[in-house]
């Protein structure tokens, strides 16, 4: 202790982060399973539209989840980086800068949503296009709204490598979740990659993509529900005996 001071243990720094990381997965799944797949028929403009117009604050509720969780997105790498910056300082900052790039893209890409929403309100100035026409002017901001989650993705997809090494090599949690969180990343990648090169064989990964992503909840939920591993607390807490023994 110095100067009435007190550093969080690892274990305090795990549940932080696995807290951050909990509210990330509910906002965000909530904004694209609540919302966007459940709402959005890509390659049919008027059942989206109907789905739409059938729940707009629904629509709306989910674009407002999306800003949260990347609200919430600014302050996890933050929390990450206490836990790991011991391990490795320079590639927990790379896993902060990577994680980070991908919010403003995130956030700008949210007014394609905004876009598809307004049109499809009842609002008076868009009565001179047809129905037709707002229907599909909806549907391609929605098609822009995908293609620009891909872009997102690639720094979401990248930013669980410098996470999964410094998983693996901290000790505090089983390597295998590191392992799984590169995994992760790398299908991202590919499934990116593959939509924008070859979309008629996106099938091949998307599958895969669900199993991958479980590796984020169970990362999480391991932070939240067990965290550090006891022999890592044992040392610290010996570390900071000893410290303030000195002191």
């Amino acid at each position: 202790m110095e100067n009435g001071k007190s550093e969080l243990s690892l274990q305090q720094k795990a549940k932080i982060a696995g807290l951050l990381y909990l509210l990330l997965c509910i906002f965000g799944g909530w904004a694209h399973g609540g919302v966007r797949f459940a709402m959005i028929v890509y390659g049919d403009a008027i059942t989206t539209a109907n789905n739409i117009r059938a729940d707009e604050s629904g629509f709306m509720f989910g674009i407002t989840a999306d800003l949260i969780a990347q609200v919430i997105m600014v302050f996890l790498p933050l929390a990450l980086y206490q836990l790991f910056s011991s391990v490795n300082k320079k590639l927990a900052m790379l896993m902060v800068i990577a994680g980070y790039m991908g919010i403003p893209i995130t956030c700008i890409n949210m007014l394609n949503q905004i876009a598809a929403g307004l049109l499809l309100s009842d609002i008076e100035y868009m009565q001179v296009f047809t129905v037709e026409q707002l229907q599909a002017l909806a549907s391609f901001f929605l098609e822009m709204q995908k293609y620009g989650y891909l872009v997102a993705h690639i720094f979401f997809g990248l930013w669980l490598f410098p996470m999964g090494y410094l998983v693996i090599k901290s000790g505090f949690f089983p390597k295998f979740i590191g392992f799984w969180l590169i995994l992760g990343g790398s299908v991202y990648l590919i499934q990116t990659l593959m939509l924008l090169l070859y979309p008629q064989h996106q099938e091949l990964v998307s599958g895969i993509a669900g199993l991958t992503g479980l590796s984020e909840i169970v990362f999480c939920l391991w932070l939240l529900l067990i965290g550090v591993k006891k022999k890592y607390l044992t040392k610290q807490n010996l570390t900071t005996n000893n410290n303030q023994g000195v002191l």
